[in-house]
């Protein structure tokens, strides 16, 4: 089945694209840049209130253009928040990136929301997500 074959793909796509090995530093690196640990706590802090205020707006966003671009957005915003992130020289670019990061990772999750309501749907699809 295709879309069994496209859930997958999609399965090792958030994978490798949430796979982060400066997650553990990161907190080092944005204090080094801002000047200071409170504002380095603080792009973490906006990340979560980011994450909360726009999740339907991108989701609706994400309904309405599809799930194939929703995924390329998605792959864009994660390769441009990187670029943010180690360029940054300044709080304002963090921030920059802080923000495409959160909407990588809603358009992201959005995708595979929706690929795995569908998965569901199915009840033999559903005995088999038991084991996946």
């Amino acid at each position: 089945m295709v879309l069994h074959k496209n859930i997958k793909l999609l399965t090792w796509f958030n994978f490798f694209t949430d796979f982060r090995l400066y997650a553990p530093i990161a907190i080092i690196y944005f204090a080094r840049v801002s000047g200071s640990y409170a504002l380095g706590m603080s792009i973490f802090s906006i990340t979560m209130i980011s994450s909360a205020l726009f999740e339907i707006p991108t989701g609706i966003f994400s309904d309405k253009i599809g799930r194939k671009k929703t995924v390329i957005l998605g792959a864009l915003l994660a390769v441009l928040y990187s670029l943010f992130y180690a360029l940054g020289q300044s709080f304002f670019m963090l921030s920059i990136g802080l923000y495409l990061k959160v909407y990588h990772a809603l358009f992201t999750a959005a995708t595979m929301m929706r690929s795995f309501m569908i998965r569901f749907q199915n009840p033999v699809m559903k005995i088999s997500m038991m084991s996946f």
